[in-house]
């Protein structure tokens, strides 16, 4: 009776803990996209990297934050790969940033202007955002651009940043159906 008892308070304790864990980390979530919402840090945080970029072009184009998450297994190996993206669009041309988040300055890795005579395209429209696959040289790189792109600020994670962008998100979608006719072409 006595091991029964142990196991059972030994699984109550890992439980709570793990319930007071995901309180927490909902909580801090909350608070974190609250502060975003009052003062758009991390989206200044973004206009500055690209206006270093970009320069005068900047203008030109409208900004949003998209990502993509993929989890692999292999036997009892489970691999979590995360991707976050900038997006610079106007009504011909999409311009793609991938980049991390370290000390808490946005870092881009590369660029990747999407050049429409050789690419895919497809989109699916929803209403918490949007997905969009550009098929390039047999791959497919997939984007999910959501309206909130919401965040704890953790800088390693799938959302490093937290993000309000419905109207941005909302001039993208107005764009996809020219960017299907381009792809096509």
């Amino acid at each position: 009776m006595n091991e029964d008892m142990f196991a059972y308070l030994l699984f109550g304790g890992f439980a709570i803990v793990v319930v007071v864990l995901l309180i927490r980390g909902a909580v801090i979530g909350k608070r974190y996209m609250k502060e975003q919402k009052e003062t758009g840090a991390d989206k200044r945080k973004v206009l500055d990297v690209m206006t270093q970029v970009m320069k005068e072009k900047l203008d030109d184009y409208t900004l949003a934050i998209g990502n993509y998450t993929r989890t692999e297994r292999y036997g009892r190996t489970t691999t979590h790969y995360y991707y976050s993206y900038i997006l610079a669009f106007n009504e011909a041309e999409l311009v793609i940033f991938p980049f991390v988040v370290k000390d808490k300055q946005v870092l881009l890795r590369n660029c990747m202007q999407i050049n429409w005579n050789d690419v895919k395209f497809y989109y699916k429209i929803g209403k918490d955002g949007m997905d969009m696959t550009i098929g390039v040289m047999g791959e497919n790189l997939i984007i999910k651009v959501p309206k909130v792109q919401k965040s704890a600020g953790i800088e390693n994670s799938a959302e490093p940043i937290g993000v309000y962008q419905e109207a941005e998100v909302e001039k993208l979608i107005s764009y996809l159906p020219r960017y299907k006719e381009y792809a096509k072409k």
